[in-house]
């Protein structure tokens, strides 16, 4: 008799809530871990290609597909590709049957997969999803969009949504300018961009395109002005 993924996954998280040592508690935990490793099995073709297809997974508490519908109106080239629920997992189950499991969605073509997995799960800053924009018009688009829907703007480019995850809404020239192979142009990109909340390219474009005085060229010029620098900074005080 053919199972399907939905049959095989209800009957997995029964095995493992109901199994010894476990119990609907950990129903979160076991939701997370079951769907991950058999949600390819929606897709079709999922194991079946040459390749692994690696893509960003969400757990939320329960606001998953609003989240996915959120993110998909704001940038180009995104949809909402799928929307699984949860089957009947018994009276004693923390997850309303018929309710939301999985959202798969795409932005700008990249693969997404958020989980309502319960309230156990929350986002950190220690996790981010970086935009690269091409130009200052898409910085603004984009982050004014997570403002207007109740986002954080944090600092250095980093916003924090209306649903705890972290975005860096950064322009090309950023990257460009803190990665210059010439030290000094890169410490004034990075010190201009560490006094910045969203990230202004006109600004980092005037840093760039600002000449050190003569007299300062003259001091770098002096091969004795390197051993100074590094003398007087030995002999700073530490508080």
């Amino acid at each position: 008799m053919h199972c399907s993924p939905r049959t095989k996954v209800s009957a997995l998280l029964r095995e493992k809530m109901q199994g010894p040592g476990h119990s609907y508690s950990d129903a979160g935990d076991c939701a997370c871990e079951l769907v991950t490793r058999h949600i390819g099995a929606q897709r079709g073709s999922f194991y079946d290609s040459p390749m692994p297809q690696i893509n960003t997974f969400l757990t939320f508490n329960n606001q998953a597909e609003e989240a996915a519908r959120f993110y998909t109106s704001i940038f180009p080239n995104s949809k909402v590709s799928r929307v699984t629920h949860y089957p009947d997992l018994g009276p004693q189950s923390p997850f309303k049957t018929g309710s939301v499991m999985t959202v798969e969605f795409t932005l700008d073509g990249r693969a997404f997969t958020a989980l309502n997995g319960g309230p156990q799960f929350t986002f950190t800053q220690g996790f981010s999803i970086a935009v690269l924009c091409d130009t200052q018009e898409q910085v603004d688009e984009y982050w004014d969009k997570f403002v207007a829907a109740g986002g954080t703007p944090v600092a250095c480019g980093w916003i924090t949504d209306h649903f705890g995850v972290s975005w860096q809404i950064d322009p090309k020239i950023l990257i460009e300018m803190v990665s210059d192979p010439d030290p000094m142009k890169a410490g004034k990109a990075m010190q201009a961009m560490m006094t910045m909340v969203k990230i202004d390219s006109e600004q980092l474009k005037r840093i760039g395109n600002m000449k050190a005085c003569p007299k300062a060229r003259e001091r770098r010029s002096n091969p004795n002005y390197k051993r100074t620098r590094e003398a007087r900074n030995r002999a700073a005080p530490i508080y």
